[in-house]
């Protein structure tokens, strides 16, 4: 059975990634002016949408005056995790060194540091994790 991660659309991480970059609260109006600068276009769908993540538990939110400020309640990493390890499930049935094989692919090209640096975050995992 497969474990239940949550999905966020390509607005959703949009906005999710610009509250996580700032690191500190943030108004639909601040994350509104980040997305669509200068525009008063779309400010109801980014109101919705952060809503919406409140909902789903991914945002905290405290009313400030007529506004609400939002937090996040869940680290972009816990967040990258659960998608990660839905698409090794989904794509690779958790074959971890076929999902990691195929991520490795779908970069265009790795230089030597990044090679090296991947190689480092694998040892530190086996050192972190016990195993070898």
């Amino acid at each position: 059975m497969r474990q239940k991660y949550l999905h966020l659309g390509d607005l959703e991480l949009k906005i999710m990634n610009i509250i996580w970059d700032k690191d500190c609260s943030c108004s639909v109006s601040e994350v509104h002016e980040i997305l669509y600068p200068g525009s008063k276009l779309a400010y109801t769908t980014v109101m919705t949408v952060m809503g919406n993540l409140h909902k789903k538990g991914v945002l905290e939110r405290k009313k400030e005056g007529k506004a609400f400020i939002y937090v996040p309640a869940r680290k972009r990493e816990e967040v990258a995790q659960g998608a990660i390890r839905n698409m090794a499930q989904v794509f690779y049935q958790n074959n971890l060194p076929e999902f990691f094989k195929c991520f490795l692919n779908s970069q265009k090209k790795l230089n030597k540091e990044e090679i090296k640096e991947l190689k480092k975050k694998l040892e530190d995992f086996e050192k972190e994790t016990g195993e070898s």
